[in-house]
């Protein structure tokens, strides 16, 4: 197991999980709600917040789960994580345009109106500028949560599989370094 790769491989499955979830047999949007949910879009900063997020996990969590491994290994894992960022990064674009498309069909002129609305008005701004700190400050909680996560994970596969000692012992090990790994990640 890979254990630097584990976080980033737990953002790539959401990352693919995500957008699947969010396709829907909808009609297409009108050419209108179209370009207003890419006006609030835009009011939203989506394109400015996914940066700021991905820069945060690029600083917080590679950082901190690579920096107790052997120095060949941490060089791969951080320049592993940060090729898979750069790749996350451009896929943003796409990701907005996919995201006008949803809200254009989700939500209706007057509710796009209404969230364009908040957005624009200074407890909107200040949500926008907040974002991103917050989300900052989740990661060492999110962190936390991995190695509980780990071992439910594996103990609910070994009960539908058999497990081996090794593997057992291996994921103990593993369950343990990310603990001690997230134990170290900081809030920025």
């Amino acid at each position: 197991m890979k254990l630097p790769a584990l976080p980033i491989g737990a953002l790539a499955a959401l990352a693919l999980a995500l957008p699947a979830a969010a396709q829907t047999a909808e009609p297409a949007p009108s050419p209108a709600a179209l370009e207003h949910a890419r006006h609030v879009i835009q009011s939203m900063h989506a394109e400015k917040l996914y940066d700021q997020m991905i820069a945060a996990i690029e600083t917080s969590v590679i950082s901190a789960t690579t920096k107790n491994l052997p120095t060949e290994k941490q060089t791969y894992a951080q320049t592993f994580g940060r090729a898979y960022l750069e790749e996350i990064r451009a896929v943003m674009p796409k990701l907005t345009d996919e995201m006008a498309v949803i809200y254009a069909t989700d939500f209706t002129e007057q509710q796009l109106n209404d969230i364009d609305q908040f957005y624009g008005s200074p407890t909107g701004q200040a949500v926008l500028a907040k974002t991103p700190r917050i989300g900052q400050q989740l990661i060492p909680f999110l962190m936390a949560q991995i190695p509980d996560a780990l071992t439910h994970a594996f103990e609910k596969t070994c009960e539908k599989t058999t497990c081996t000692a090794e593997q057992r012992a291996a994921m103990a090990k593993a369950v343990d370094a990310m603990k001690a790994r997230a134990a170290s990640v900081q809030p920025g």
